[in-house]
């Protein structure tokens, strides 16, 4: 069980109320629940992965499955790639509080404005 799945520990964690947290949480498995499902291979039920040529100058990519040797175009499976995301929020908790304060004036203001980029709105 990751941290999303507990809303309470998320926002004490990160110093948010509940429903920001439930927010946060909510967008974080929602990524992490579409990249799994695009990780499985359509003919064998296998992992797949992301993969990429190692040639300079080209961004040649495709998703393959170890199990069956299925292959099919990257960008079909979106998550896949771009599944995961970062957590700036928890990350910026981890820091000793005199330090975030420094690098962060408005954290309050960051949070808002981290839940507004994650559901495409604009900050009230």
């Amino acid at each position: 069980m990751s941290i999303y799945n507990n809303h309470e520990e998320y926002a004490e964690k990160i110093g948010c109320t509940l429903e920001q947290a439930e927010r946060i949480c909510a967008h974080y498995l929602k990524l992490h629940e579409d990249a799994v499902e695009s990780s499985t291979c359509p003919e064998c039920g296998g992992v797949l992965y992301y993969e990429s040529s190692d040639a300079e100058y080209s961004s040649e990519c495709w998703v393959e499955c170890e199990g069956c040797d299925f292959t099919d175009d990257a960008e079909k499976y979106p998550a896949l790639h771009f599944g995961y995301d970062f957590d700036v929020l928890l990350w910026f908790s981890t820091m000793p509080t005199e330090e975030r304060e420094r690098e962060i004036r408005d954290w309050q203001g960051l949070i808002a404005m981290e839940i507004a980029n994650m559901e495409g709105t604009k900050v009230v």
